[in-house]
């Protein structure tokens, strides 16, 4: 239901990442799912496409942030493709963020509890989004888990509802 009624807004996009700079529409990363198994998480892309290898930290890619890729992120539309992750059963709307894999194992040896989030399908958007946000080096991973690990103890709808609210505040108003 999400895919069809957002289907004019993800054409748009696509036309307009398309428009702005060379490269593909979509951008396609490994992922730590459940259980640790790898998928392809699928976002708009909002970078330019380098040949050097680049950091996993947002922090570290500033500089190649597109002009649409700014919007797209400041407003997590960028997430949107998602929805197919999510239709394919790889991901939930709502749950911890998938990392990528290749920070798993690092995550894995320093973050106690870490392997928790992987109980659960991850989400789209989470506790940890709406409460904590980007985060950029070990330490602010570490907090977010904490985060992670309140939503596992806590999940119900009540709290599912109040992320997607939160998450709907943060997507129309950055």
């Amino acid at each position: 239901i999400g895919l069809v009624i957002c289907a004019p807004l993800l054409a748009a996009i696509a036309l307009f990442v398309k428009l702005d700079s060379e490269g593909p529409v979509l951008f396609v990363q490994p992922r730590a799912g459940r259980h640790g198994r790898s998928f392809g998480l699928l976002k708009f892309r909002t970078m330019h496409p380098s040949d050097e290898p680049s950091s996993e930290w947002a922090v570290d890619n500033v500089h190649r942030i597109t002009r649409v890729g700014r919007y797209l992120r400041r407003f997590r539309l960028d997430e949107l493709p998602q929805l197919i992750n999510v239709l394919r059963g790889e991901m939930n709307l709502i749950g911890p963020r998938p990392h990528p894999v290749s920070n798993h194992s690092t995550f894995m040896e320093h973050i106690a509890y870490y392997g928790l989030r992987s109980t659960v399908r991850p989400g789209v958007t989470g506790w940890a989004q709406v409460r904590y946000g980007y985060a950029n080096n070990l330490d602010e991973e570490t907090e977010k888990m904490r985060y992670d690990l309140y939503y596992i103890k806590n999940r119900s709808l009540w709290l599912d509802l109040r992320i997607m609210l939160e998450t709907v505040v943060t997507v129309l108003f950055g």
